[in-house]
């Protein structure tokens, strides 16, 4: 991954931001380019504007000479400019935990859902995140890949068979005769290409 990490630095993403990202490409994880350049250029506008606002504060510091008008625009920059500032650490921090998710159907509702109390920025990584994951796979299961995913077709559904009819293991949990919200939930977590399909046929 050195390649990876001479691009990052290039791009002077930071240090704790090139190591989340090496963490979550390492063994196998891809993390799509798209999410890393748009996480790359929030991070950029971040830092050009608190650089902007440090600059108005050395240039009005020059200028205030006990004018109280000034003094009192300083003031406010220099709280405005610790607002941008919370806000980068907030970024640093909501970056690593994107970068961190791999295994997620759709990024944005588990993001929704995570509770971030807790949770902090060490080297690169997300102290916590990984008790947090762990109990969110177990609560809402359906929202992750599952791990295995070497057997193609769901135990005790037989594609070849038209789904939604009510006998026995065939059954579609889709379907409004046999409607059943933890079977859903098992299936999208094992099988998500049979659960659009039983979806579909369920409409």
């Amino acid at each position: 991954m050195e390649w990876l990490k001479a691009l990052l630095t290039k791009h002077n993403v930071g240090e704790e931001v090139v190591t989340s990202i090496l963490e979550a490409t390492k063994d196998s994880q891809y993390v799509p380019k798209s999410r890393l350049d748009d996480e790359i250029s929030k991070k950029k506008d971040l830092e050009t504007e608190i650089v902007n606002r440090d600059k108005q504060i050395k240039d009005l510091s020059k200028l205030s000479n006990d004018n109280e008008a000034l003094t009192k625009k300083l003031a406010d920059l220099e709280t405005s400019n610790s607002d941008w500032k919370s806000k980068y650490d907030v970024l640093q921090l909501d970056t690593a935990i994107k970068l961190s998710i791999t295994d997620a159907h759709n990024l944005e509702t588990v993001l929704k859902l995570l509770p971030r109390e807790g949770l902090e920025l060490q080297e690169g990584k997300v102290k916590g995140l990984d008790d947090v994951l762990t109990k969110m796979k177990t609560d809402h299961a359906y929202l992750f890949k599952a791990e295995d995913t070497n057997n193609p077709n769901l135990s005790g559904f037989k594609p070849n068979n038209p789904p939604g009819k009510n006998n026995g293991s065939n059954t579609n949990p889709w379907a409004k005769e046999s409607f059943n919200l933890t079977e859903q939930g098992r299936i999208m977590n094992e099988n998500p290409d049979l659960a659009n399909q039983l979806m579909a046929q369920a409409k």
